[in-house]
């Protein structure tokens, strides 16, 4: 989280957080997204991913 806090000011390029009303930056949310299933093929170095999306908290 502290490095979090660091982005804007070690960030190249013009990234900036969402800010209320006050200029203050709103809390980081996280989230979880990952695919139902996936099988990587090391042998023919291809993979397979199932594009449905599972929500994870």
């Amino acid at each position: 989280m502290f490095q979090y806090d660091k982005t804007e000011s070690n960030a190249i390029g013009t990234l900036r957080f969402y800010r209320d009303i006050n200029g203050t930056v709103i809390p980081m949310q996280m989230c979880m997204h990952q695919y139902t299933s996936g099988v990587i093929d090391d042998i023919n170095k291809t993979y397979s991913i199932d594009s449905n999306i599972e929500n994870g908290q």
